[in-house]
């Protein structure tokens, strides 16, 4: 009988570790799932950005910004000129000659 009672202690202790365990496995599972739905609305929400573009609002006032700034004069006189990059040597080099040959053709 001893040994039936002292069998049955360590089944319940063993049990009982393995409830915690369950225990402690279904809290980090909801953890989990609550990140990934949290994770899946961001993506949700980031993917209709980028398929429908910025919210009606803004896409107006950026519409009439660019036509604001919309000039057909500017078109025909080619790209804009970009300002060559500052020399942190000292020394010119192959990049600044570049420069100095598209600024004399203007």
């Amino acid at each position: 009988m001893e040994k039936i009672s002292g069998q049955t202690k360590c089944l319940e202790k063993e049990l009982g570790t393995q409830e915690t365990t369950i225990r402690d496995y279904n809290e980090e599972l909801n953890v989990a799932e609550e990140a990934a739905r949290v994770a899946l609305v961001e993506s949700i929400g980031l993917q209709r950005k980028l398929f429908m573009g910025p919210p009606p609002s803004s896409r107006s006032t950026l519409y009439d910004r660019s036509m604001e700034s919309c000039n057909s004069s500017v078109y025909s006189q080619g790209p804009p000129v970009k300002t060559p990059p500052k020399v942190t040597s000292g020394q010119p080099d192959a990049d600044d000659e570049f420069w100095a040959a598209r600024q004399t053709k203007r």
